[in-house]
């Protein structure tokens, strides 16, 4: 064979880089399986470990942790203007009061008196995230008041003293506020209040409660604080991920892999050289042993996501589309910085140095 006289082309050097790819088929599957492996065990952890934040922070917000209250310091009265006025804010979903409480007896039910809230018509949504806001005469009953009551969406029930009254819904307030699980909310609007409930836009965080204090500025007799029972006013999932320890091992396992692979070009430095002499320049070596490289990385990285995503959902761990993205993500960098890796030290280290020194092994 003589020394080429022309350059090779892209399709001569890929189709070259293919043939050299699977002239060892046991190399090949071993490598492949090898990578696959690594690649599940990590993506399974990163999904985990995202499914745990996310699975925590929506537990969070469902007990009402970006709800902020404020209460009128013993038991003082607050204005319900300024609670209503906060639902126009940008970063507030929702902001509703409880105007008065007291104990009314159910006609149908002489001796079993039930604790009836008047509260305003956003309350209701705010308690219980699945009703709407509605703006109607009637009441919701709390789950435990309408189990004991018999009462439905649409029935009536008779209150002493205050006629018939129709049920707009069935409230569950056991997430954040059981308190008036077995109660009756009838949705009314006066001048003053007991309490003020706002709901603010997830991850607001103490944005949200400078609103709230800002409505109620110049009034001393208020307390503001927030109804999830830890304290806590907005945990960002995204920071929970971000601040995982096993971010780390992304990176180690890019950089692992694309010194394996140099390892490997590294002892084919006599054929490496015979390309060279044969035409091949500086780029088409990186380009044919990058792409043995992406032949084998692909096809890994690919089965290693499939098996971590089916491990997932076999174990119940469930999927979203946060968490897959995040896989996918965290899957697609690694196998990008593992190549680029790769062709930084092959470019450094093997294609820079003479043809005569890189034969010297043949």
């Amino acid at each position: 064979m003589s020394p080429r006289s022309t350059r090779w082309r892209v399709r001569e050097v890929l189709g070259e880089a293919l043939r050299n790819w699977g002239a060892v088929p046991l190399k090949t599957i071993s490598a492949v399986t090898i990578v696959a492996a690594l690649v599940a065990g990590l993506v399974l952890v990163e999904l985990r470990v995202a499914m745990s934040a996310t699975s925590a922070v929506e537990e969070y917000v469902a007990a009402g942790g970006h709800v902020v209250v404020v209460d009128g310091r013993d038991g003082v009265l607050i204005p319900a203007k300024q609670c209503e006025e906060l639902n126009a804010e940008q970063f507030t979903k929702a902001a509703g009061t409880v105007v008065e409480e007291g104990v009314v007896e159910v006609v149908s039910s002489p001796g079993h008196p039930v604790r009836l809230v008047a509260t305003s018509s956003a309350l209701p949504s705010i308690l219980d995230p699945s009703l709407p806001v509605i703006h109607a005469a009637g009441a919701f009953a709390g789950t435990s008041a309408a189990s004991r009551f018999a009462l439905s969406d649409g029935s009536v029930v008779g209150l002493e003293g205050l006629g018939s009254v129709r049920m707009l819904g069935a409230l569950d307030a056991s997430d954040r506020a059981p308190e008036y699980s077995a109660a009756l909310l009838s949705p009314s609007l006066f001048g003053s209040a007991q309490r003020c409930f706002v709901e603010m836009e997830p991850f607001v965080g103490e944005a949200g409660r400078e609103i709230v204090a800002a409505a109620y500025g110049g009034h001393d007799d208020v307390r503001i604080g927030a109804l999830a029972p830890n304290g806590r006013f907005g945990d960002d999932p995204e920071q929970i991920v971000l601040s995982r320890s096993t971010k780390l091992l992304w990176p180690i396992l890019a950089s692992m892999l694309a010194v394996v692979a140099s390892a490997d070009a590294w002892f084919r430095r006599s054929s490496v050289a015979l390309y060279r002499a044969y035409g091949m320049g500086r780029t088409d070596v990186i380009l044919m042993l990058g792409a043995e490289w992406m032949a084998t990385a692909l096809p890994a990285f690919s089965i290693g996501v499939a098996v971590a995503l089916a491990v997932q959902l076999q174990s119940g761990g469930g999927l979203t589309i946060e968490t897959l993205a995040f896989g996918l993500r965290s899957a697609t960098a690694v196998c990008a910085g593992s190549i680029a890796v790769f062709v930084a030290l092959e470019f450094g280290a093997l294609t820079r140095r003479p043809i005569a020194i890189l034969l010297k092994d043949q």
